[in-house]
């Protein structure tokens, strides 16, 4: 009779039947996201090149426009794709975070992935996802898309960087042009606290030889791109030196473009009118078109007339988006999360809805420099009516409105319970000709769509079951 010890039992795969568990799939891997404060970071690039490998290198079918930095990154990603999609081209698209269900991260052209299709990719590959220890949401969404374009034999994919850049996942695609928008202070406790260490970081997408352009910068963040892209040998392409632009007060606003010449070669001259608002979009679509232009002199066909109407027809939800109430109030979303965020949205509120002062919904997520985004959205308060963000980690509304007094003791502060509740306060406080702002975080502007757009009878489609309630506060 043997005695050897009986073998141990294969892990049966976690195979899901619903969108729902497809969601807690997704949401159960590792997700830094939601993990406790001071928890430690770990980044490297091993698990996804294992994922992916057993995959069959599904990004090895497709070359990619690699976009990084602090803000702007989502509207570029959307100009870009807008543009390669008007000229004919089958496009990929990843970006993130979304803001009303996560398969808006991975689309093909307009189309988001179906929930059928993330059901079965999950199904498929479970054995292969359950042998990968410590995989993350990240990872497993990035290995998603990348397959997922494979599979619909894109063209060319639109690839968003998550976090940083150098051991950022989605550092393995095969680029065709690196772009950076301005790069600013955020995720400090990850990737440093000046802009030189976060710059060092960023600029870590740079693939030797391989075209980097660059929105406006900081001398302190410029001075380790150049650096870098020399060590590199990349062709530096400079928005504001190699690209120039001016704006005509039309509605939208007209931009002249003109990139400089390449070598043994002509300036380029681009007109659009892109329909995303504030001045800090029209620095994305100047990226974004200097971008397109250096495609086209590798070879893509991207006219000048279908950069113009890609950069009209594109759309980024929550990032400045306005309505007119009934009330005769305006209501703007916006999904501004970190202080250079913050001051780009007081820009674009002196440039585009001028006030004395403003009605401000607020509400923040975990991990951000709630005081940098106070010190830039306060001197433009009048109220202030605090919410929490719909993430685990979210201030309370009493805690947002306790961060604001002790700011801003002058301002009139109000937590309320609910966002909608928080709006029709706002726009009440405004009054006719006013304007309230929601802001904050993705999560509030998120929030504050859905609450509108469901008030106006309008509701948004696509979107995921209400997240569960945040824990008790500790």
């Amino acid at each position: 009779m043997s005695t050897d010890p009986p073998a141990a039992a294969t892990p049966v795969p976690r195979l899901v039947v619903d969108w729902q568990q497809a969601l807690d799939r997704v949401y159960g891997f590792t997700n830094w996201e939601t993990r406790p404060s001071g928890t430690p970071h770990t980044f490297a690039l091993e698990r996804i090149e294992r994922l992916l490998a057993a995959l069959g290198n599904p990004h090895h079918d497709w070359p990619a426009v690699h976009i990084g930095g602090t803000n702007g990154k989502g509207s570029t990603c959307a100009l870009v794709a807008g543009a390669l999609e008007a000229a004919g081209y089958r496009v990929g698209l990843y970006s993130s975070p979304h803001l009303h269900t996560v398969r808006e991260r991975v689309r093909v052209g307009q189309t988001l992935i179906t929930e059928s299709e993330v059901i079965a990719w999950l199904n498929a590959h479970a054995a292969l996802l359950d042998s990968l220890p410590g995989l993350t949401t990240f990872e497993a969404l990035t290995a998603l898309a990348f397959d997922h374009f494979a599979a619909r034999d894109v063209d060319i994919a639109v690839v968003e960087v998550g976090l940083g850049g150098r051991l950022d996942t989605t550092r393995v695609v095969r680029p065709l042009v690196s772009v950076l928008t301005p790069i600013g202070l955020d995720h400090r406790e990850i990737l440093g606290d000046t802009l030189r260490q976060i710059a060092s970081d960023k600029v870590g997408i740079c693939v030797p030889g391989i075209p980097l352009v660059s929105a406006p910068q900081a001398p302190e963040a410029l001075a380790v791109l150049v650096a870098e892209t020399r060590r590199l040998g990349c062709p530096f392409i400079l928005v504001g030196r190699d690209a120039t632009w001016s704006v005509r007060p039309t509605e939208p606003p007209t931009i002249n473009i003109t990139v400089g010449p390449p070598p043994h070669g002509d300036a380029n001259h681009v007109r659009v009118a892109p329909t995303l608002a504030g001045p800090h979009q029209a620095v994305n679509a100047v990226v974004a078109a200097t971008t397109l232009v250096i495609l086209r002199r590798a070879g893509w066909h991207l006219s000048d007339e279908a950069i113009a109407t890609g950069l009209a027809q594109a759309q980024w939800p929550g990032r400045y988006e306005r309505w007119k109430t009934p009330g005769g109030a305006t209501l703007i979303v916006d999904g501004a999360h970190n202080p250079h965020g913050a001051a780009a949205l007081v820009e674009a509120l002196a440039a585009l809805d001028p006030a004395d002062g403003y009605a401000f919904v607020l509400g923040f997520g975990g991990g951000k420099d709630v005081d940098g985004l106070l010190d830039a959205l306060l001197p433009r308060a009048a109220s202030v009516f605090a919410v929490r963000a719909d993430h685990p980690k979210a201030l309370s509304a009493d805690a947002v409105a306790e961060r604001v007094r002790a700011q801003r003791p002058d301002v009139a502060v109000r937590a309320c319970d609910t966002v909608i509740e928080a709006i029709d306060a706002a726009l009440a406080a405004a009054g006719p000709g006013g304007v309230a702002v929601a802001a904050g975080s993705l999560f509030v502007a998120a929030d504050a769509r859905e609450a509108w757009l469901e008030r106006l009878g309008t509701p948004v489609a696509e979107r995921d079951a209400p997240r569960p309630p945040p824990p008790p506060a500790t």
